[in-house]
């Protein structure tokens, strides 16, 4: 369930995203299985396991960084020590809104690269990543209230299909047979 919420969020917050899930789910991953298949024994089973070790070691830090992260060593009680591009969307989402011109006024890459600027420059020492993740939603939530979809949620709250959403009490639409 926190899997779906966490997809969803994202693709909410990066539109470009559930078409690249989509594709790496059902078309790069299985077209690389398949095709290290065809290469034997002797490439798959090292490349299957070197996977499985990252995944595992990813999750263990993780895991770690979250229950215990005095036990960690400074630099990997966040994951700051990696690149902006290794551990957040938003250098790609700026790239692809570029690329692709699809911002329709949301400017969101251009604000988080330089968010994640400051970062990297050290700006914000100090700062856990869970910080700076919840800047980057408040920027995104300030950016989609700018958005020119909001006329059409606030439209179709007043009457009440996105009841939660409404300013007012929303309009019940009752079928009468």
């Amino acid at each position: 369930m926190y899997l779906a919420r966490l997809l969803g969020e994202t693709t909410a917050r990066y539109p470009w995203f559930g078409g690249f899930y989509l594709l790496l789910s059902f078309v790069l991953v299985p077209g690389l299985v398949f095709l290290l298949s065809l290469a034997g024994p002797l490439v798959f089973y090292p490349f299957l396991a070197a996977v499985t070790f990252l995944a595992v070691t990813v999750g263990l830090l993780t895991l770690l960084q979250h229950q215990t992260a005095t036990l960690l060593p400074p630099p990997l009680r966040t994951w700051d020590f990696l690149p902006l591009a290794l551990r957040s969307l938003a250098p790609y989402d700026a790239a692809l809104s570029r690329l692709f011109f699809c911002c329709n006024g949301r400017g969101g890459g251009r604000q988080l690269m330089e968010t994640g600027a400051d970062v990297e420059a050290g700006g914000m020492e100090g700062r856990k990543f869970g910080a700076d993740y919840e800047l980057m939603l408040g920027m995104t939530e300030m950016e989609k209230v700018a958005s020119s979809r909001t006329p059409i949620i606030k439209n179709l709250s007043v009457v009440g299909a996105i009841p939660m959403l409404a300013e007012e009490e929303p309009i019940l639409v009752r079928n009468e047979r």
